[in-house]
């Protein structure tokens, strides 16, 4: 059994009889024997009885020494059998037989007590921290202990919401809802994030070629010259150059639409149309309609806030400047399809379409607020503070300003391959809008233009050792959808 030092988190134990003790009794008892006065002249029955005390002497002796010889080979497996009550964890110590690590809120040797104090239980409220400071008043009231608050809240015991919009923290033209402990801003677009301070206008890929061309899909396609030509899905994008440069349905097509998968939830901000010319002569899209899917089967309308009828967008006046429109409010989904209503001579369209990452930089995720749940948060290995269940850095322990004794997740060991992960159970995000598909790794993202890792390739990173952040779709890691933290020390 490994022996511990003491600390104050201890509590200490001992059985009825222990070995110092045995040891102390036995000493005693050979000194008592040793100083007995010896009896020159004795009578027969003086001698019979003295016999009979000899013996008896002789009895306890030998029990004694059976005694001792019993405790030298068991010392040390105190700890075989825990006796410590309520969760707590037995260690053999270095003074006394064992000691009994207790959990929070039990005392005592075998942690049958319940642990009384300012802290316990909790009189702070909303998940505040109770910190004893001392015995000492305050005028009438207790200085025992403070009660230190998440943000949000205040009072002696945390028991007050604050105000969180007071202080007008949305921008932009951003308006505020207070929470429970938080707020909430409802952002005009193309603005986002936790204050509204940041702008959804990235674009998304159909100009610069971020968009794979499997991505894109049509309900028909026009042959044009004898049938050579082909006004594909594909060639769609915004400032295409050529002879053939955009998309035109097909004559005999009266609902025309052209299609986007990205392939995850987006949050779409704003589109750029602009029309083109064949033979010599304009075509384009001069009015339009939205329509948006999660799943690809089912489809919704865009219409503005409180609004009954479709929302009729604007299009192009000539074939080659560019004409961009809003989404207030901003569309979130994964398919993005866009329907004709008027054209000149052809439904003829290059475009792009603007906005970011459904979650990204903009917001705070949830590990601090708990949104993300425990489930949804592992690693590779946990530490055991001296081993014990109990003193665990559990992976959910790794959220901002947690407080308490094991506040924290840590790995352990210091190897370079230990890893963070959490699920985010929807499609993949990433950081700064900026993201690439790397063709050598099935399903690996290129973090912010600088970092590239997949589990189908070399497990080394480029760039050197630092941390790495990884996002990734691929359920040979997550088991699903979801992402991948790897932490590089």
């Amino acid at each position: 059994m490994t022996t511990y030092p003491e600390h104050r988190a201890m509590t200490k134990g001992t059985r009825p009889i222990s070995t110092q003790a045995t040891l102390h009794r036995a000493a005693v008892f050979l000194s008592e024997l040793r100083s007995r006065p010896n009896v020159r002249k004795s009578s027969k029955k003086e001698s019979t009885m003295k016999t009979q005390t000899c013996f008896a002497f002789s009895i306890q002796l030998f029990a004694l020494c059976f005694l001792v010889g019993a405790i030298y080979i068991v010392n040390g497996d105190y700890c075989e059998i825990n006796v410590c009550s309520n969760g707590g964890s037995c260690v053999t110590g270095p003074r006394s037989t064992f000691i009994c690590i207790c959990p929070d809120g039990y005392t005592g040797d075998t942690c049958n007590d319940t642990e009384t104090g300012p802290c316990n239980p909790n009189p702070c409220k909303n998940d505040a921290f109770c910190d004893v400071t001392g015995q000492k008043r305050r005028g009438d009231v207790f200085s025992e202990y403070i009660c230190k608050c998440q943000d949000g809240f205040d009072g002696v015991h945390c028991q007050n919401n604050v105000n969180d919009c007071a202080n007008q923290p949305c921008q932009n033209g951003g308006s505020c809802r207070d929470l429970n402990g938080d707020f909430n801003c409802r952002c005009p677009s193309p603005y986002v994030g936790k204050h509204c301070q940041l702008r959804c206008i990235s674009l998304l890929g159909m100009e610069g070629g971020g968009i794979a061309e499997s991505q894109i899909s049509a309900s028909s396609v026009h042959y044009g010259f004898l049938g050579l030509q082909r006004w594909g899905s594909e060639l769609a994008r915004l400032n295409n150059k050529g002879l053939v440069n955009a998309w035109t349905s097909a004559s005999y097509d009266r609902n025309p639409w052209i299609e986007i998968n990205m392939q995850r939830k987006m949050r779409f901000t704003g589109i750029v149309t602009q029309g083109a010319s064949r033979m010599g002569s304009a075509e384009f899209i001069k009015a339009f309609k939205v329509a948006s899917s999660l799943d690809g089967r089912t489809y919704t309308m865009y219409r503005l806030d409180r609004q009954t009828k479709d929302t009729v967008f604007v299009g192009n006046v000539d074939n080659d400047s560019t004409k961009t429109n809003l989404f207030e409010p901003p569309i979130i989904s994964q398919y993005f399809r866009i329907i004709p209503v008027v054209c000149r001579k052809a439904c003829t369209l290059r475009f792009e379409l603007v906005g970011c990452e459904l979650n990204g930089c903009s917001a705070p995720l949830g590990m601090k607020s708990r949104l993300l749940a425990d489930r949804q948060i592992s690693a590779s290995s946990v530490y055991r503070t001296w081993g014990i269940e109990a003193f665990t850095w559990q992976p959910h322990y790794a959220r901002l300003d947690k407080q308490g004794k094991t506040n924290a997740w840590t790995a352990d060991t210091t190897k370079r391959n230990e890893w963070l992960q959490v699920d985010l159970e929807s499609c993949l995000f990433s950081f700064c809008n900026r993201w690439t598909w790397s063709p050598a790794c099935s399903e690996a993202l290129s973090f912010c233009n600088r970092w590239t890792w997949s589990p189908a390739c070399s497990p080394s990173v480029t760039g050197g050792p630092g941390v790495l952040l990884v996002l990734t779709r691929s359920p040979s890691v997550t088991g699903g959808p979801g992402v991948l933290l790897v932490l590089l020390l």
